[in-house]
């Protein structure tokens, strides 16, 4: 298992560990060639070492 530092992402429901050697914006980067709704989303800082990943919607016009 890969080591992973203190730092956790918050994304529909579900909790992510950074991993080591990557910094927050790196793993959701990461995160969103798996999950295209990341790429877009808004990176909010809960507390110390978590944070939330804050889908942004658009409206069609």
């Amino acid at each position: 298992m890969a080591e992973t530092t203190d730092l956790i992402v918050k994304f529909e429901g579900r909790e992510y560990n950074v991993p080591a050697g990557f910094t927050v914006d790196e793993f959701v980067d990461s995160l969103a060639t798996t999950n295209p709704k990341a790429a877009t989303a808004k990176l909010i800082k809960d507390g110390d070492g978590v944070y939330t990943l804050k889908p942004q919607f658009q409206d069609k016009g």
